[in-house]
């Protein structure tokens, strides 16, 4: 493996680091190194104090020193940043239950039990609690509770049925696969009808500022000593909570887009145990670095390093040719699981990318290292406005993995993509194995799981094979041919349509006569009939490809990976088995192999 063709090096810090480590500490690593900083606590709108320090004020002191940094930072200029929602939410809160999530020296906090709420205070600095209490104390107030947060377990200790959540630019000093482990287990805090209310930074604040690393960026927003600080709109507030639905309330930036308020409502919280489940399964993302040198470009495809709204990403338009390889990124198995560590049983390691295809259609998926056989599904992504996430499994059983996008749009035609993001992560076993029958994708080992054949024991290979399912009305935009193919009404018709399109007109049906007269190479389409048997369809798919052309078209007739086709028809059952079977051996010689859903006709491209 060289360098050039190595998959970019993980992203790293301290703070990511340690929030890897959540499955295993719940997060304590992490919080430890968070302390330091987030014992500073408002002195005003500029400066902050440590409050280790504050303590040592007589009670009257920190009394006066509260009011003062309450006077400054909400009235006054400071009306515009923090006294206008204390005087939008004075009332709202009055006489409910809020649980405040990083409450600093209580600003807010103290300023709404004067109000009449009920304040739970959390935080995971003990000094700023025992500055709270004093400051309570102090001014002759009291607060429902207060929990000090030295890992998530902790969170266990806060009682339930909270009206509010408030987190007042908490949540976004962590790493975002950490901040939603910590929102899901929160959100069973609140009861029915709860509201969740959050002040954040923004995204256009963030590109204004230079679009720096998050781990970074707290360098910009809140002093020296920050270590990580991230943005967030509504869209990736509910990627956060997901799979938890919210109704949102408000959401809007504000002073000069620096700030975002959200207050969103959640009708249907879990309960304590249903958000455990939720926590575990969680699974890791271990981001990795995109740089123009980490990835191999093949042919005439193009690659330049780009900014974007989410972050550097890399901007890529494909050799025209159709099914031609872009971009090559190896992952060695062993770099794949010294990352990710010991898996819980029934996961597997996986690849997350996340693309936006600006032109065209772009195939991605990981391939062997001969760079013939796809070792996961290949995913094929059209043009869209919206960003596709993919997560590909990498199945046991290899070396090394090559990551591989390519250009998938037919007729010669270049396709253009940015890739914004990798990470490694993990997924359920089952989940990618349990495409449906009637999916874009259909795992064809485990349909012949549920379906064996009785000559044919359940297929046990080391890779599962998957077909993808192509639907009649797009071959047309698959291939780039200019005839559509959506008025196709059977099958006879359907083969017409490739006789016609695709390119030359020899066509050869295996077993007939001429057969062994045909000379290598030359034949642009050909035909193997499955009702000479699942025999017949093996042998003949070995003989034929041989004499199938460079982009010609093979065609299996019989073939039908349907559940309901499976059960009631020993034949269909029989020629899926001869498929699976010769499937590792036929794939390499084909640029790509899909079923045309609703017929009985798998297709593949020669290479």
């Amino acid at each position: 493996m060289t360098a050039a063709h190595a998959v970019p090096p993980l992203v790293t810090s301290p703070v990511a680091d340690a929030a890897a480590l959540a499955p295993v500490d719940r997060g304590r690593a992490l919080f430890d190194l968070l302390r330091e900083k987030w014992k500073e606590v408002p002195a005003g709108i500029y400066d902050r104090a440590d409050t280790t320090k504050l303590l040592q004020l007589a009670d009257w002191e920190l009394r006066d020193y509260w009011e003062s940094v309450w006077a400054e930072t909400s009235t006054g200029p400071g009306y515009a940043t923090r006294g206008w929602y204390q005087d939008l939410y004075r009332d709202q809160f009055r006489g409910k239950r809020v649980l405040e999530i990083g409450s600093g020296c209580g600003v807010d906090g103290v300023h709404f039990i004067r109000n009449g709420a009920k304040w739970h205070f959390a935080d995971i600095v003990p000094s700023n609690l025992k500055l709270i209490r004093r400051i309570l104390d102090a001014s002759g107030l009291d607060c429902e509770g207060m929990t000090y947060i030295d890992d998530l377990g902790a969170l266990d200790r806060i009682p339930d049925g909270f009206d509010f959540i408030y987190c007042n630019g908490s949540m976004i000093h962590v790493p975002f696969a950490f901040s939603r482990r910590e929102t899901l287990a929160l959100a069973s805090h609140l009861k029915p009808g709860g509201r969740w209310v959050e002040l954040c930074y923004t995204r256009e604040r963030w590109t204004r500022e230079g679009r720096l690393p998050f781990s970074d960026w707290g360098k910009a927003t809140d002093g020296e000593a920050t270590q990580w600080a991230e943005w967030y709109d509504l869209a990736r507030l509910r990627d956060r909570f997901a799979p938890l639905a919210f109704q949102p309330l408000l959401a809007f930036t504000y002073y000069d887009d620096d700030y975002a308020w959200f207050d969103l409502r959640l009708d249907a919280p879990p309960d304590r145990a249903a958000a455990a489940a939720l926590v575990d399964a969680l699974p890791p993302r271990l981001p990795i670095a995109l740089a123009p040198g980490g990835f191999k470009r093949h042919g005439a495809t193009t690659l330049d390093a780009v900014g974007t709204p989410d972050g550097p990403a890399l901007r890529v338009q494909t050799d025209p040719a159709f099914w031609s390889f872009a971009l090559q990124g190896t992952l060695a198995s062993a770099t794949l699981h010294q990352a990710l560590g010991d898996l819980p049983q029934g996961s597997l390691p996986a690849v997350e990318l996340v693309v936006s295809v600006q032109k065209g259609r772009v195939g991605v998926g990981l391939m062997a290292q001969d760079l013939r056989n796809f070792v996961g599904l290949e995913q094929h992504l059209p043009q869209r406005a919206e960003p596709w996430t993919v997560k590909i499994p990498c199945p046991p059983g290899q070396e090394r993995y090559d990551i591989v996008l390519r250009n998938t749009q037919g007729g010669d035609v270049a396709s253009g993509f940015i890739l914004h993001q990798m990470a490694l992560t993990t997924m359920r076993a089952e989940s990618a194995d349990a495409a449906g029958d009637d999916a874009a994708v259909i795992s064809l080992t485990a349909l012949l799981r549920r379906h064996p054949g009785e000559d044919a024991p359940p297929p046990a290979p080391e890779v599962p094979v998957y077909v993808r399912a192509v639907p009649v009305e797009a071959i047309g935009r698959a291939f780039g041919y200019e005839e559509a193919s959506l008025d196709i009404q059977d099958e006879d018709a359907l083969l017409d349509y490739f006789e016609r399109n695709h390119r030359g007109q020899s066509v050869l049906i295996a077993g007939a006569a001429g057969w062994d007269e045909a000379a290598p190479e030359s034949i642009d389409i050909l035909l193997i009939d499955g009702a000479r048997g699942a025999d017949a369809l093996r042998r003949n798919t070995d003989r034929a490809i041989a004499l199938l052309r460079h982009g010609g078209l093979m065609l299996w007739r019989g073939f039908c990976p349907q559940g309901d086709a499976l059960q009631a028809y020993p034949e269909a059952r029989a020629l899926a088995h001869a498929v699976h079977q010769g499937w590792r051996s036929w794939a390499p010689a084909f640029a790509t192999m899909f079923w045309v859903s609703g017929s009985h006709l798998l297709v593949g491209v020669k290479r």
